[in-house]
């Protein structure tokens, strides 16, 4: 049985592409994410998974789910980092997760991951495996599981 080794090399320009083109779709749908960044420096250490951190306008969200901006958004960076769109908002009612923005950001990973499946093979990441017995190199296009991991607030018109 052949021993493989699995790597994945920086991303391409067809990559980042078909990245901006999910950002693009899912943002039709919600408008306050505006971009993304890597969650490493060096996106091609995990070489199945690309994690990433969603951009988000937290006065945009604010108007998507109708509830005011925490008045401490702007003296507490914490607030600036979470792991939902609910994080900028007033805290209005008894617990995040009975209020939609909680559910939507869980919408929005499966929408990356959909995306990612759907985009033509061109745009896809993909994973290298080299067989350690013949270096034979195998190329396995879309394997990359693309997965959000935080979302970082930012207020771009203040």
């Amino acid at each position: 049985m052949a021993a493989y080794s699995t790597f994945r090399d920086k991303p391409s320009e067809l990559e980042l592409k078909g990245l901006d083109m999910i950002i693009k779709s899912v943002s039709n749908r919600y408008p306050f994410i505006i971009g993304y960044r890597f969650v490493d420096d060096n996106p091609n250490i995990y070489v199945t998974i690309l994690s990433l951190d969603l951009i988000v306008d937290a006065d945009k969200v604010c108007k998507f789910y109708n509830i005011p901006l925490t008045k401490h958004f702007d003296e507490y960076p914490f607030l600036h980092k979470g792991y939902s769109f609910c994080n900028p908002l007033e805290y209005t009612f008894y617990t995040f997760e009975e209020h939609p923005c909680s559910e939507d950001y869980f919408k929005v990973k499966k929408l990356f991951k959909r995306y990612h499946r759907y985009l033509p093979e061109k745009y896809k990441f993909f994973t290298h495996m080299k067989d350690n017995d013949t270096g034979e190199m195998i190329d396995f296009r879309g394997d990359v599981d693309v997965d959000v991991n935080n979302v970082y607030f930012v207020r771009p018109n203040k």
